[in-house]
């Protein structure tokens, strides 16, 4: 289901940007109190990762994704998201599919979800996250405009595909774990014509009785312009999660700059 909506997400984007491109954008204009937009953004992406897969009676390896599995830690995603403004309230939705994978021979065994890879065992590996984002943002009351800067909160929640795969000649294991994450946060939008910029960090920290960690997604980003509803802008991005259950630790870094295409109208 999230990759569907994820799809949906990015086709509405594209579909957005070209029928702007296409129809010609001064053509396109919301009523009163609206707006609407997308946001396409090519991320050069870093991870840096540990992943820890247990089960009732067998205690996993901690794995280090780089030097464990010699996973290509570098790579490039597309992060979508499309928007739309009621007055100072904003909706945004975005999708990221994150994928590494990896090829070694072991130089010491590993345990995966109860299998055991023993040392001089050629691997294949793969680690995939998939990201779905719902997010309300609108000014603090009082203190949150100033023209055209405005200081917002954030309030919203992540829905979260984690998947990570080893297989070797004759063995193979996959273990998924998907979970909605709550998410707080603020962030700072403004502009200096023909500059515009945001910044933005959401979170949370939870520590129940079968599960405990935080989350910290944090973007800033700064544009040159519009012409016709169009804008180029380049950014960076860090998203981070620490979670540790009975079954699981997960501790993973997404970093890099990003570029984007963006149009609203």
């Amino acid at each position: 289901m999230i990759h569907a909506l994820g799809n949906r997400i990015c086709a509405v984007s594209a579909v957005l940007a070209g029928s702007a491109f296409l129809l010609g954008a001064p053509i396109l204009q919301a009523a009163p109190g609206l707006g609407f937009g997308a946001e396409l953004r090519h991320w050069v992406v870093d991870l840096d990762g540990d992943i820890s897969i247990d089960t009732s009676t067998i205690v996993g390896t901690k794995i280090d994704a780089e030097n464990t599995l010699d996973m290509d830690t570098s790579k490039t995603a597309l992060d979508a998201e499309v928007w739309f403004r009621l007055f100072s309230n904003r909706f945004n939705f975005s999708w990221v599919n994150l994928k590494n994978t990896g090829n070694r021979n072991l130089t010491q065994s590993v345990v995966f979800d109860g299998t055991t890879y023993t040392a001089g065992t050629t691997v294949d590996s793969r680690l995939e996250l998939e990201v779905l984002d719902g997010t309300f943002e609108r000014p603090i009351p009082f203190v949150g405009e100033w023209g055209d800067f405005s200081v917002n909160m954030l309030l919203g929640a992540k829905l979260i595909n984690f998947e990570g795969e080893i297989e070797s000649a004759v063995l193979s294991t996959t273990e998924e774990v998907q979970a909605p994450v709550p998410q707080v946060g603020l962030s700072l939008r403004g502009k200096i014509s023909p500059v515009e910029f945001y910044a933005g960090v959401k979170g949370v920290a939870i520590d129940l009785s079968d599960v405990s960690g935080h989350m910290l997604d944090a973007r800033g980003e700064i544009g040159v312009g519009r012409l016709y509803g169009f804008a180029v802008k380049g950014g960076y991005r860090y998203l981070g999660f620490a979670i540790e259950s009975d079954d699981a630790e997960l501790d993973l870094v997404y970093s890099g700059p990003y570029a984007t295409l963006s149009y609203e109208f």
